[in-house]
């Protein structure tokens, strides 16, 4: 299980959006599977990211988390990839708070507080 992609500008068709998400959820077709990651729009456009993910996560593989970091990083795009070691889901909000401000201040120059 894993969160659905979804955006205010651009939303794809639901029967797309779902045949999407059970390929990756059950990666069961390693040909739809590959379809369906390059459907979705990472491109030089994409924002800054903090991807923030629990060692120990049973809803979000950090396999796919550390995937996301590798795509992003071939792309130039800005991101840090903070594994949390024994964490669940969701991360502490100490922790989370604590990686977010620190993100925000070294990836984006704003102060935090």
């Amino acid at each position: 299980m894993y969160a659905q992609w979804s955006s205010n500008a651009r939303t794809l068709p639901s029967n797309v959006m779902n045949e999407i998400n059970q390929t990756i959820a059950t990666d069961k077709n390693i040909e739809k599977a590959s379809a369906a990651r390059s459907s979705l729009p990472i491109s030089f456009q994409y924002p800054p990211t903090l991807i923030l993910v629990g060692t120990k996560d049973p809803i979000v593989d950090p396999k796919q988390s550390i995937q996301l970091h590798q795509v992003l990083d071939s792309k130039s795009i800005p991101n840090t990839l903070e594994l949390i070691q024994d964490a669940k889901h969701p991360v502490p909000a100490n922790v989370w708070k604590t990686k977010s401000d620190s993100f925000l201040e070294n990836t984006l120059n704003i102060k935090i507080k």
